[in-house]
């Protein structure tokens, strides 16, 4: 449907004449502007175009994020998903060794942290966790569906622990609301860290050089189901005492115990980590697509492809204007979505990734950011019930000015892809701006949601103006 607004003269003509036009017609003396007629200038808001799309499998994805996701569910209406992960670590680059002997280091652990809210589960229900040290160095292309087999030795396990995620958190000066769990690790692996950093300090000055002596871990899950835990940060941590002296005040030389705790190495985005993921989808979910619905799951599953009607919206726009100027205002879509019942609160990814179909593997390929020309991103709203975009003027307008070519199918196909992503906070001045750093595939947790492309809305709105010279 289409829908004008008639706009007074004024407004109209200035935005479509020219200034040098403007400064002739304001001046008494000439008589330029007696012979300019303004015949008619509107806006038009044309919603008459629909989308169509359908589900794509999505059975394997780039899983190498600083996220980390593990243990299993069994969720119904989703489907069961397990995850366990390998990772290098970022070793410090220094270590206090003043007053410190081999003999002084007290223990070694491996500490998983995450937040009390980045689950999906039964929060109460007791899991395992197992680490285990990799023999050897991690591939740089690794995937979702990536196999630690042969990477570790299973008949030498360095720790275990039994956790829920109530686990609290006591250290009164981190973030309320961080979670951990602790793996007691061999003191003989700690002592190893030690003498090596005294003997040579240049193991620990890059990840690179650190893996070569310490090739990473594998963190899997032992036993339980009923709750993956969205690991957001993994590390060693030394504890350790020296020995030292001290004078008081009335000048006298005591002995003391100093007992100290520090981060021997991490988990980073600068480090090799996968997620090493497996995903048996519902068959009520999967009939449900069978028959046609529009239905993302992540982290594997479904993503959903549709078709964005660029020729209709370019044709519509050129037989509107084909006797006036036009200018272009804006471009947006707004894809209404459903929730899914299930027992677990499984929610629509926050974020999605609106893209073109066939730019969709270079920009994860590359690590690439939405440039608003052919990627966009869009944030769930929950008032709303979908998602939204728009900033399309740029794409549509490219299809509109180069007049002699030819709109393909490849211009019109885009994927909906749920997406985790990071951001940096910009000062400029007395203002500040939030930017985009990375986008990677969601895998935050299970996520899904229907996208009722039927009820999906395009809103094209453009300006002409008609003139008689």
């Amino acid at each position: 449907m289409n829908f004008f607004r008639l706009l007074g003269f004024a407004i109209a003509f200035s935005l479509i004449i020219p200034a040098a036009l403007l400064s002739s017609c304001e001046d008494s003396t000439s008589t330029i502007g007696d012979s300019i007629v303004t015949d008619e200038s509107k806006i038009v808001i044309d919603s008459a175009f629909t989308v169509t799309g359908r589900s794509t499998v999505n059975d394997v994805l780039e899983a190498s994020t600083l996220t980390q996701l593990l243990g299993t569910i069994n969720a119904s209406g989703y489907g069961r998903l397990s995850s366990d992960y390998v990772t290098q670590m970022m070793p410090s680059s220094s270590i206090d060794t003043v007053g410190v002997t081999t003999a002084d280091i007290d223990s070694i652990c491996l500490v998983l942290r995450f937040y009390g809210n980045k689950i999906t589960g039964d929060s109460l229900v007791p899991m395992g966790v197992k680490a285990y040290e990799l023999t050897r160095q991690l591939p740089d292309a690794l995937n979702s569906g990536f196999s630690p087999d042969g990477y570790y030795d299973p008949s030498k396990l360095l720790g275990q622990a039994v956790y829920t995620s109530n686990n609290a958190y006591s250290d009164s000066t981190e973030t309320e609301g961080i979670h951990v769990v602790v793996v007691k690790l061999p003191t003989e692996l700690g002592r190893n860290f030690f003498e090596l950093y005294k003997n040579d300090s240049e193991a620990f000055q890059s990840p690179t050089a650190f893996a070569k002596a310490f090739p990473g871990l594998f963190i899997s899950n032992s036993f339980g189901s009923g709750r993956v835990t969205n690991i957001f940060n993994t590390r060693l941590a030394l504890y350790y005492h020296s020995n030292q002296k001290y004078t008081n005040k009335v000048g006298e030389e005591r002995d003391t115990v100093y007992y100290r705790a520090g981060v021997l190495a991490a988990s980073t985005p600068e480090v090799v980590s996968n997620n090493n993921l497996s995903f048996s989808i519902a068959p009520q979910l999967k009939s449900r697509v069978d028959q046609g619905e529009a239905i993302i799951v992540a982290p594997l599953g479904y993503n959903v492809q549709f078709r964005m009607p660029v020729r209709e919206i370019v044709s519509t726009y050129r037989k509107q204007t084909a006797s006036s100027m036009g200018v272009i205002n804006s471009l947006s879509i707004f894809l209404p979505a459903e929730t899914i019942d299930n027992e677990n609160d499984i929610l629509p990814p926050a974020q999605v990734l609106l893209i073109r179909s066939d730019k969709t593997k270079e920009f994860f390929d590359n690590n690439q950011t939405p440039d608003n020309k052919t990627s966009f991103l869009a944030t769930y709203s929950s008032t709303q019930g979908g998602y939204t975009v728009s900033n399309l003027r740029a794409y549509i307008k490219t299809y509109i000015d180069d007049t002699d070519g030819v709109i393909t199918d490849t211009d019109c196909n885009f994927d909906i892809i749920p997406v985790n992503t990071e951001t940096e906070t910009v000062q400029n001045g007395y203002s500040s701006y939030t930017v985009v750093t990375s986008v990677g595939p969601h895998i935050d947790g299970p996520a899904m949601v229907k996208i009722c492309l039927d009820k999906a809305k395009i809103k094209f709105t453009y300006s002409t103006q008609t003139v008689k010279i």
